[in-house]
């Protein structure tokens, strides 16, 4: 559809315009990952949803149009989401992660970590925790991924409780392990599609 792809050409120019201004080779500041759909705005001193709830910004399209907008402030790096997710693991800079590792003791660390290794081995074919698509074994960048792409919505019915909500209803089909990178691809992926569709629907009404 000429609209949808328009839309989506706007995206990638403005995606290009942040990217080259904060890294002028267009890559990832860590690891040097150039493939343009696992890239991402990293805050460098964390804190990027208490900025996106002050300025509210709802999503990663606008995040770039306001960062093109204030002029490209400082502040701000260019990484793969494989390295975001490291950074943000060891630097404990999720805010709901943060509650978690200040508030609960070691046992129920020990708990929850137990808990996401037992999700990852039942979900990955081996039964050793990787990704699907990359092999990637590292647990800090692993996730599970909704096949029919309604992770959002799901989350928020389980309150976040994702990966409890997996053990307890025995491990159910339509969920597979990926990283932080091919995590992001399938996403893109999968939204272009439903796109699509619904634009194909708004075309025959």
């Amino acid at each position: 559809n000429k609209i949808l792809q328009k839309q989506q050409d706007r995206i990638h120019i403005i995606k290009l315009t942040v990217f080259s201004n904060y890294s002028p080779n267009i890559e990832c500041q860590h690891c040097g990952q150039k493939n343009l759909n696992m890239l991402s705005i990293d805050h460098i001193n964390g804190g990027g949803n208490k900025h996106k709830n002050r300025e509210r910004i709802r999503g990663g399209w606008n995040l770039y149009n306001w960062i093109k907008k204030h002029d490209f402030p400082s502040g701000f790096q260019v990484l793969c989401m494989n390295c975001q997710y490291i950074k943000k693991s060891e630097n404990h800079e999720d805010a709901s992660r943060e509650r978690k590792y200040t508030s609960r003791r070691k046992q129920g660390q020990r708990w929850a970590f137990k808990l996401k290794m037992g999700v990852l081995n039942h979900y990955s074919s081996n039964g050793v925790p990787e990704c699907m698509s990359c092999d990637n074994h590292d647990i800090r960048v692993l996730c599970i991924h909704h096949v029919n792409q309604h992770g959002n919505k799901h989350r928020k019915e389980v309150n976040g409780n994702f990966y409890n909500w997996l053990k307890v209803n025995r491990y159910p089909s339509g969920y597979k392990v990926l990283c932080a990178n091919c995590h992001q691809i399938e996403n893109l992926s999968g939204t272009r599609k439903i796109q699509q569709s619904s634009m194909s629907t708004l075309d025959i009404e």
